[in-house]
């Protein structure tokens, strides 16, 4: 995946469920990175939010939502 990096980091239990999904470049620059940690009351879909670098509004994601958007966007097909 030319270098690119993804880091998974989630919590789930019966009453949350806390994420980060970080994609970054082989050089550190930051792609996308979707988490739902409550910083950001200004966003319409607090806590849910995306930066590429910017900060967007984002809805709640999964670890299977990411993984299509890798095989969408990113696995060379054969």
């Amino acid at each position: 995946m030319n270098g690119n990096l993804f880091f998974i980091k989630e919590y789930i239990s019966v009453n949350e469920h806390l994420y980060l999904y970080h994609w970054q470049m082989a050089d550190g620059t930051l792609m996308t990175r979707w988490d739902n940690s409550p910083h950001h009351r200004e966003i319409e879909t607090f806590p849910h939010h995306k930066h590429n670098p910017n900060l967007e509004k984002s809805y709640e994601t999964t670890f299977e939502k990411l993984h299509e958007v890798i095989k969408t966007n990113f696995i060379r097909k054969n």
